[in-house]
Parts: structure tokens; sequence; C-alpha cells
């Protein structure tokens, strides 16, 4: 790391005061990526979310490494595909703290990719119940490092790394009065559907 003058670090803050705040981002991003300008480097801090200034890097560290470079992180590459948790250096351009609305924005973007729609049962990231059905929208939950359903708090499709499970649905078909009936289980819904000729049938049944 540089090391300064106790004059230059004067001129540093004068600078640095000069900033217009209003089109760099949030004090805290702004502060970042003066310092790393600058050649100030800082230690990423563990149970964080970073973002790389300029590509889709979005990477939250979860613990460091044998070495002093290597992180334990999972997140988002520099084209925006997710990733598992593993162990390796981190470019020292992804520096930059992401605020909670830029990882519920990723997340988000991530679990519509994964299938996660109205009426789709799952496996709970967080309780690991299998109960859940996703009806309305996902928020971001920071204390816990979970996306949750708006609605019930513990219906995580994802949690600290880990993403929930879709539970497929069961159908079968069930002979019942003459009818074959095609059931499709979600547990979120059951649905029963009929032939034209079943449904013709049973108009013949009901007079």
């Amino acid at each position: 790391m540089k090391k300064y003058t106790a004059k230059e670090v004067e001129e540093l803050f004068n600078e640095f005061c000069d900033i217009d705040m209003s089109q760099a981002g949030t004090f805290k991003q702004c502060t970042q990526l003066f310092l790393k300008d600058k050649g100030i480097t800082q230690q990423l801090e563990v149970g964080r979310w970073y973002k790389h200034d300029t590509d889709s890097s979005l990477v939250f560290i979860k613990g460091r490494g044998v070495r002093d470079s290597h992180y334990i992180r999972y997140g988002f590459d520099r084209i925006g595909q997710w990733y598992n948790e593993y162990i390796a250096s981190l470019d020292d351009r992804i520096s930059i703290e992401a605020t909670d609305q830029e990882v519920e924005t990723a997340l988000i973007a991530e679990a519509k990719k994964r299938g996660f729609k109205e009426g789709v049962r799952f496996e709970s990231a967080w309780s690991h119940s299998t109960n859940n059905c996703f009806y309305d929208g996902l928020m971001y939950i920071s204390s816990a490092n979970c996306l949750a359903s708006s609605s019930a708090k513990n219906n995580c499709v994802f949690a600290n790394g880990q993403w929930a499970t879709i539970i497929e649905d069961e159908e079968m078909t069930l002979e019942q009065g003459g009818f074959n009936l095609n059931i499709t289980n979600s547990s979120c819904e059951t649905l029963v559907s009929f032939t034209v000729a079943e449904l013709i049938k049973l108009k013949e049944l009901i007079k």
C-alpha cells in the first residue's frame, strides 16, 4: 500500500471534499472508489456483498482463505452468471460495497432465471420445509442474507449462498365413475382435467 505524507493526506482530503456526491453514488461507494484510485487498498469485510466498478461482478465474502489474498466467496461473475462457493483470490477492482437494492435486484433476476414464478412449490433454502408456494413478490433481507417471499419471510428461495429446490408437479390419472380424471397436484393447487367426450358424458349425467 502506498504511504502518504501529512501534507499529501491533507491534499487528498481537500480533493475528496470537492467531489460532487450527487454524481458519484452513495457516500460509501464514492469513498471506496476514491481511495482505490489513489492506491489506498482496503480489507474486504466478511459478511458483505461487493461489486466491481465496471462489470457485473457481485460477490459475497463468506470468509478468508489461508492466503491473505484468498477469500471464500460466491455470487455473480463479470457477465452476471451465478457461481457457487469456492476459495480463490479476488480481482482488486471488486472492492465497492453493494447496496441492499443492488443485491436484491441481482438475486430476483437470478430467481426468475431459475424458474421461480407464481404457483411454484419449493423446498425452502432457509427452513428446508417443502410446503412452500410462491405467490407474491420477493424481498432481500440483509440481516439474514436471504431472498424471501414478501408475505412469508421464512420462505426463502435463496439463503446464504444456497438456492431453494423447485418441486416438480405430480401428475396422475384416476378412473372414477367411468371417467379418467387427469390430476395435476403441485400442493399449491390441484387441477382436474377432462376430455371433450368426458365433458359431454358429464353433461348428460347432470341433466
